[in-house]
This record gives structure tokens, C-alpha cells and sequence, in this order.
């Protein structure tokens, strides 16, 4: 036992969206700032109740407890049993029996997430195969995946810097310097965060932590190094990448590229 244990706080956790009496005052606590302070609990009671390292916890395990201390017990606890844990499955067709691997269907699991990628996909993959048939010539236009990167953040990232990307985003494909006036174009707009690990890049003074926005584009052919100095300067320098990868065998048959996505 440390002295860190006697600091240990075993109070019920809020829901993650309340809050508590030392947030109801001038300022509320940020999401970021009550995951910090919720990863540190987590540590002190591994080692005093478990006597284990933080870090030697495997990965899943570690999510696990976060969701649990954040207020989310039922999702840490299926993210814990995600193919780890079986379910009977009766066959009234055949008759046949068996165990079927669990699912704890969170979009942020390594197993869930591509499946609920996959249906996000097949809702908007008949509209944007309509809207690309629908042209009556696809000369100077192209189908096409963007990213847009900026600085890497020394912590998490506030919820509100992943709107104001965003804004920045859509503030980007208005701007005449990008979009013809009355091209007919259209978009679907993805923001992500990204960990790199401090081994990647040791002499990195930024954390890791880095905000990008994914985007799947229709429209007229971009202007690279116009795309590249207009997203500087709306994000004041702190932008660090524009890149454009046209999507493979679009013209032949539109539902293809949004299928492999």
C-alpha cells in the first residue's frame, strides 16, 4: 500500500453527461479534464486493491475500468465480455445448436466498430451512387477521400475543438478559392481522434493526441496546394496536412469505392 491510497476517493461515480457539486459552480469540467482525473483513480485502485501495475492491465481491461468509473458499468462490462464470452443460439430452421461469440456492439471496439462502420456505409451508399448516376457527364469530376490534419494537442482534445474543425471544414468547401461557383458537389464529413505512442516519435513535443477530419467528396477536381494554403490559413498555421486519394474504378461502377471504405 502507498500513500496514494489514503487520497483514494471510492465515491459513487456520476454519469458521465451530470454533474456533480464541484462542477455546478462557474466552471464545469470538461470531459477531458474528469477523463484525467478518472484514468488517475483508476491507477491507485489497481495497485491498492488489485496490487497490479496500471500499465501491465491489458488494454480491454483498462478501457473496461474507465467506462466503469466514468458511470458507464453496463458498457464497461460488455466491452469486457466482447468475444470473450459466448451466447447459446437455438436454430429453429435446422435445429442446430451452438455458441455464438458476444458482442458488445460499442462503436469504439476493435471488433464492433467496423461492423457499425459497415452500416453507416450502406445507408449512404445508395444516395451517393444516385447522386454520381445522375450527372450527365462526369468529365472534371472526380470521387475522392480527403484528410485534414492539424497540430498534435499535448492532452485529449476539449469536445468543442472537434466542432470548431469542423466548422473550419465546411468553412474550407464554401470558399470560393476552392469551389467554382454553382458547382453541384457534395460531401460526408468524419472527425476522428488519433493516439500515437510516445516510442513513435520520442523527440515529438506534442503528446500524441491529433484531431483529423475524414471526408468523402463528389464534385469538380481540387486544387491541391490552393486546398493545402487555404486550410493554413483558416486554421492560423496550426493546419499540417491536406491530402487527396482519388477513389479507384469510381466512374465504372459508383457503389464500389463507398463498399470498401
Amino acid at each position: 500500500m502507498t500513500n496514494k491510497c489514503i487520497e483514494l476517493d471510492v465515491s459513487q461515480s456520476e454519469p458521465f453527461g451530470e454533474c456533480t457539486d464541484n462542477q455546478t459552480g462557474e466552471r464545469r469540467e470538461s470531459i477531458a479534464e474528469r477523463l484525467k482525473r478518472t484514468v488517475e483513480q483508476c491507477k491507485v485502485e489497481a495497485e491498492c486493491f488489485d496490487g497490479l501495475d496500471w500499465n501491465d492491465l491489458p488494454c480491454r481491461e483498462r478501457v473496461a475500468r474507465l467506462l466503469a468509473a466514468m458511470g458507464f458499468h453496463s458498457k464497461g462490462q460488455r466491452y469486457r465480455d466482447c468475444q470473450a464470452t459466448g451466447i447459446r443460439v437455438d436454430c429453429r430452421a435446422c435445429g442446430e445448436r451452438y455458441f455464438s461469440r458476444y458482442r458488445c456492439t460499442l462503436r469504439y471496439c476493435e471488433h464492433c466498430g467496423p461492423w457499425h462502420f459497415s452500416r453507416l456505409m450502406e445507408k449512404y451508399l445508395e444516395p451517393i451512387a444516385s447522386l454520381i448516376k445522375s450527372q450527365p457527364a462526369q468529365r472534371g469530376r472526380t470521387l475522392a477521400k480527403l484528410n485534414f490534419t492539424i497540430r498534435a494537442y499535448d492532452r485529449m482534445p476539449d469536445t468543442s475543438e472537434p466542432r470548431r474543425l469542423l466548422k473550419l471544414v465546411r468553412r474550407w468547401f464554401h470558399s470560393h478559392k476552392i469551389m467554382p461557383k454553382g458547382a453541384h458537389w457534395g460531401c460526408i464529413l468524419a472527425v476522428e481522434t488519433g493516439h500515437e505512442l510516445a516510442v513513435k516519435h520520442p523527440g515529438r513535443k506534442a503528446g500524441g493526441w491529433n484531431l483529423h477530419v475524414h471526408v468523402l467528396y463528389y464534385g469538380p477536381f481540387l486544387d491541391w496546394e490552393a486546398g493545402l494554403r487555404l486550410w493554413r490559413e483558416l486554421t492560423e498555421g496550426d493546419g499540417q496536412g491536406f491530402y487527396i486519394t482519388q477513389c479507384s474504378g469510381w466512374r465504372k461502377n459508383p457503389e464500389r469505392p463507398c463498399a470498401v471504405l
